[in-house]
């Protein structure tokens, strides 16, 4: 890619953000190669999954959950071939998804801890600097 193309994506990308974040996403900018390998979950997200998650994607996990969010690159790890686990994420927690996090029976998540996660996975899963953040992981 010629270097002004480069940078005009850049730019568009730093002013419009990351505009899809589904499985069907062929957005370069929400791979997580685009950004930081590590950092921390901003405090906010990290509070709504240890309120709603964490109780069973914890580490290890309990209750069948397929593995943990304890921190930042838990979120970046593979889910499988196509989707990392911050790519489900947003796809459970829609509320109108036919496989729906967190499960029935459960308590659900609120308006405001739903736009959290929202707001969060539509910056493509940012992390905040190491050090700074929520995780409770490694």
């Amino acid at each position: 890619m010629p270097r002004r193309a480069l940078i005009l994506l850049v730019t568009t990308i730093a002013l419009t953000g990351c505009a899809s974040v589904g499985a069907g996403s062929s957005d370069a900018a929400c791979s997580p190669e685009a950004g930081p390998a590590m950092g921390d979950l901003p405090i906010a997200v990290a509070d709504v999954l240890i309120a709603r998650c964490q109780p069973c994607h914890q580490s290890p996990p309990l209750n069948g959950a397929p593995f943990p969010l304890m921190s930042y690159e838990d979120t970046l790890a593979p889910f499988n071939r196509s989707l990392r686990r911050w790519q489900r994420m947003a796809e459970v927690i829609d509320p109108t998804a036919t496989f729906h996090m967190p499960p029935p029976g459960q308590p659900q998540l609120t308006v405001d801890e739903l736009a959290t996660l929202r707001g969060w996975l539509a910056t493509c899963a940012q992390p905040v600097p190491e050090g700074t953040g929520g995780d409770n992981g490694p």
